[in-house]
């Protein structure tokens, strides 16, 4: 993670998935600030209970855990559901027909998208 003018948090992937660079909001720049104090020798910003790295595995039982909660009736995962609405956000956004459009645009310019969650 960078703070600084342009604070940039920076996102491994497992599986071999693509690393990526993601621009911080002054909002969230401050909420990692306060974690960062709160937990100075914290490896990881987001940690379960037992003080250990969420995996993909935990957030996907934590994500059925509130779809079930909610009354879903259909499968829920937490990529999946991130995924699409974060896709479908911003195709809306880009005004594209076709979904291959928004993950073409997005793939090639992630800078273009620095300020899309301030609307």
């Amino acid at each position: 993670m960078e703070f600084g003018r342009d604070a940039t948090l920076h996102i491994r992937r497992a599986k071999n998935g693509k690393s990526t660079p993601h621009p911080l909001l002054g909002e969230e720049q401050r909420a990692f600030r306060e974690l960062r104090r709160l937990y100075p020798d914290a490896r990881h910003v987001f940690m379960t209970e037992r003080q250990a790295p969420f995996t993909t595995e935990a957030l996907n039982r934590h994500a059925k855990w509130l779809a079930e909660r909610a009354g879903f009736t259909f499968p829920v995962h937490f990529k999946s559901c991130a995924t699409l609405a974060v896709t479908r956000a911003l195709q809306n956004w880009l005004g594209h027909k076709s979904i291959q459009h928004t993950v073409r645009h997005s793939e090639l310019a992630p800078s273009r998208f620095k300020n899309f969650w301030r609307e």
